[in-house]
């Protein structure tokens, strides 16, 4: 069956790029001749033909050390995935290929201890595991891209996987070659030398490009120097690739391991073969889908102490109107200071209410005393300043009436915006609006600033504190500081709960956002040089450090940002070259069915066939047909819009969704 949908039982096609594979092979990734020509590319979009592989190891995939018969062969034996047996066995078994380290270098990252014997169990065991290559980018696995272990994963090995890899690769026309390995950092530096003690038949071409990093998963457990040196997020022309590869493959191949654990030699690769090729036929037929998040852009702002300057200065010609007379900009300043006492008063009652002393309870009962002397006195201010508007009316803020103690402090913002324009207050409104958003960055301001202390305190603390007495000292100053950030984060609410119930300006709801308890993050991740977490391609940075409405006037602050300018530009470039290797595989993968069809087009209208392999071949034509037919209909809008432009596929995108060969 294998052979029939290969096509081998028929006459080959005469253009020898369009040869006939028992392995399914990527759709979309580069194939000269297939789904691309090289002089059809122009120099700035070259690139994108670079071809990712990927390689990993697993170790469940073992066999057991059983008697094998001697007429025990794989039908499948270098036709699909796993190597031609006999020659990589004389290749592993020679003695340089035995030696504990061929080069005599002592690699310096020890990345999950990846290639260390003695990680991998070997009694009762004939194979150990596996090698695998696979495309980067799909997770296709690769023909000839894949050998087995006998005592751990040893460069040889690989080395095998992935020469022989490439050689397919590009035995049609040169490709620039990427890879990804767990342990890029030290398999790499000596490739080219153990490459050239290659037998001639498998000796890679002089002039080829070759670089890599290191799969961004692993990438967490190396070095720092690795991580600047191999990360993905640093490289040019390389997308969002993550470099996982066949690990995506392994959790569906594991579970067949008890069974081909037990299987000859020959039945165990042939099964195996099979199941990749499975797989790869899922990765052919199926594809999902993908949305893209944007941002909004905000303006400067003021502190509230240049725009209290700015309105005071403004009120030296005393005039008739009530907001433009001498201490509007103080009493409404006054009045925002008072919202923060009040917050403070009622947060210190909620932590006593339990265990109240008589001590505290006089000492509260004073403060509330003292507060309430101060809003009844900012409260005999209102009609100086807004006469004759009576009792506050929005529907956001409490009825004064019901309450026992007197908290409204009779601002625009706590009645109705229609109220305000019926009693000609618009001015003293405004006026409140552009000391809120000032009360607003102030607050952000000091809350970054307490995050950023709190970040370096904990650090300090880690490195230089240990026992009990001097830990229990340190959590008690955070607790201290961890207030501040709480009055901090209340000053703001309040600020920005009032400028939302003014309803001023259309830009304030994109400018000032709720803050809320998951924007209150620290700095850790942006003070470090490295970025090595996962995600670093999705993080959004806490929408508090990013406010265009506050200047960073701290030089921690001015680093750390400077930082993440430079990451946040290089995702934006590298999610930029994303969508255009999107498109690439959008015409790369369409191109590639329409070659398949028209190919067993041709194979159905070749004369001498048998009973039956006309239709057959019919078939697989109009089946690839339909495959490009729906991939084409879901991709040509995409192909045409303006986000990212990538000249070859608006070019040589096809005008409709019929393969050219096919009536």
């Amino acid at each position: 069956m294998t052979i029939q949908r290969s096509g081998r039982t028929y006459p080959p096609h005469p253009n020898a790029s369009w040869e006939d594979q028992a392995a399914l092979t990527c759709m979309a990734c580069p194939q000269p001749g297939v789904n691309f020509q090289p002089q059809e590319l122009n120099d700035s979009e070259r690139w994108i033909v670079r071809y990712w592989i990927s390689t990993n190891g697993n170790f469940r995939l073992v066999r057991k050390a059983k008697k094998v018969a001697s007429g025990d062969i794989a039908f499948t034996d270098g036709d699909m995935f796993f190597v031609s047996d006999a020659p990589y066995q004389d290749w592993v078994k020679l003695p340089m290929n035995n030696k504990q380290n061929i080069t005599g270098e002592r690699p310096n990252c020890d990345n999950h201890k990846a290639a260390a014997d003695m990680f991998v169990k070997f009694a009762g065991l004939d194979v150990t595991g596996i090698a695998a290559v696979s495309c980067s980018w799909h997770t296709v696995f690769l023909p000839g891209g894949m050998v087995d272990f006998q005592k751990g994963e040893k460069y040889a090995c690989t080395d095998y996987a992935v020469i022989n890899s490439i050689l397919n690769i590009v035995k049609h026309g040169k490709l620039p070659i990427g890879i990804t390995y767990n342990i890029f950092c030290h398999w790499m530096p000596n490739f080219r030398s153990r490459a050239a003690l290659f037998p001639s038949n498998m000796t890679l071409p002089d002039d080829l490009n070759i670089i890599g990093g290191v799969p961004k998963f692993h990438l967490i457990g190396h070095q720092h120097e690795c991580k600047v040196r191999w990360s993905l997020n640093h490289m040019s022309q390389v997308g969002r690739i993550d470099g996982k590869g066949p690990e995506r493959g392994w959790p569906g191949l594991n579970k067949a391991s008890g069974s081909l654990s037990e299987k000859s030699p020959g039945y165990r690769h042939d099964s195996i073969n099979y199941l990749m090729n499975a797989w790869n036929f899922e990765k052919k037929i199926c594809l999902c889908k993908w949305t893209s998040p944007f941002e909004f852009r905000e303006a400067q702002g003021k502190d509230i102490q240049n725009v209290l300057f700015e309105e005071r200065r403004g009120e030296a010609d005393v005039t008739s109107e009530p907001s433009r007379r001498t201490g509007a900009a103080k009493w409404v300043v006054a009045a925002i200071h008072l919202e923060t006492s009040i917050y403070k008063l009622q947060l210190q009652e909620r932590q006593l209410e339990a265990n109240l002393t008589y001590g505290q309870r006089n000492s509260l009962d004073e403060a509330r005393k003292t507060l309430n002397n101060k809003i009844i006195a900012h409260r005999s201010q209102q009609d100086v300043f807004m006469a004759g508007i009576g009792e506050p009316d929005h529907p956001e803020k409490e009825d004064v009436s019901k309450t026992s103690s007197h908290h409204e402090l009779g601002l625009p913002s706590s009645y109705l915006k229609e109220t305000i324009q019926g009693c000609g207050l618009n001015r003293v409104a405004a006026l409140e609006g552009k000391l809120r958003r000032a009360a607003c960055n102030e607050a952000l301001h000091e809350l970054r600033e307490l995050l950023g202390l709190k970040t370096l305190a904990l650090r300090w603390k880690r490195k230089n504190l240990s026992g009990k007495v001097a830990t229990t000292r340190a959590e008690a100053s955070l607790k201290v500081h961890q207030e501040k950030v709480v009055w901090a984060k209340a000053e703001y609410q309040q600020s920005w709960q009032a400028l939302m119930q003014l309803r001023l300006n259309s830009d304030d709801p994109h400018t000032y956002r709720e803050l809320k308890q998951e924007d209150i993050k620290n700095l850790k991740e942006y003070l470090e040089i490295e970025s090595a977490e996962l995600g670093d391609g999705i993080r959004e940075i806490p929408w508090i450090w990013r406010a265009a409405s506050i200047k960073n006037k701290e030089e921690w602050q001015i680093e750390a940002l400077r930082v993440e300018w430079f990451r946040s530009r290089q995702r934006v470039k590298q999610w930029e070259e994303e969508l255009i290797l999107l498109k690439k595989d959008m015409l790369m993968a369409v191109r590639g069915f329409e070659v398949l069809a028209t190919k067993w087009q041709w194979k159905s209208e070749v004369g001498g066939l048998e009973s039956g392999m006309s239709k057959y071949a019919a078939r697989q034509a109009w089946f690839h047909c339909k495959l490009k037919a729906k991939l084409f209909h879901k991709c040509d809008q995409h192909i045409k819009d303006k986000v990212v432009q990538l000249k070859w596929a608006e070019s040589y995108w096809p005008a409709n969704s019929t393969a050219k060969s096919i009536t």
